[in-house]
C-alpha cells in the first residue's frame, strides 16, 4: 500500500519546487491522508503538457499499490521530465550552475537517480 509521500517528493523535485509540495503529510495514518497526498502529486503532474493523462487519475489503482500502474505512471514521468538526472556526472565535476554535481547534493539524496548507487555503497569509491 503507497501512500503519496514518495510520488509527492519526486513530483516536487521535478518541478523544482523548493522545500518539495506544500501541505503533505509526512507520516499519513489514515486513508483520507493518503489520498490527499496522492491526488496532491497527480493534480500537480496533470498541469505538464507533456504528461499523458493515461494514469493521473488513478490515484485508488496507485494507492492499493497496482504494479502495471505504478510502473507506467514512473515511465510516463520519465518521459515527459526528459529524463532528468538519469546518469549522474564523475565525482567533483562541477554543475552548469557551479555546484556540485555529486548525487548527494541533488534534492532527494543519491538513492534515486536511476542505475546509480550511493557513494557509500560504491566499494572503494573513497
Amino acid at each position: 500500500q503507497m501512500d503519496g509521500v514518495a510520488l509527492c517528493d519526486l513530483v516536487g523535485c521535478l518541478e523544482c519546487i523548493n522545500g518539495g509540495l506544500q501541505g503533505v503529510e509526512r507520516k499519513p495514518k489514515a486513508p483520507a491522508s493518503r489520498k490527499h497526498n496522492m491526488c496532491k502529486a497527480l493534480e500537480l503532474l496533470r498541469r505538464k503538457r507533456t504528461m499523458p493523462s493515461t494514469h493521473l487519475f488513478a490515484d485508488d489503482e496507485l494507492l492499493r499499490g497496482a504494479c502495471v500502474v505504478t510502473i507506467s505512471l514512473l515511465e510516463q514521468i520519465r518521459k515527459a521530465y526528459g529524463n532528468v538526472h538519469t546518469s549522474v556526472p564523475a565525482r567533483g565535476v562541477q554543475s552548469v550552475g557551479g555546484g556540485s554535481a555529486r548525487p548527494e547534493h541533488y534534492p532527494l539524496g543519491p538513492r534515486i537517480h536511476a542505475g546509480t548507487r550511493s557513494r557509500s555503497a560504491t566499494p572503494g569509491s573513497d
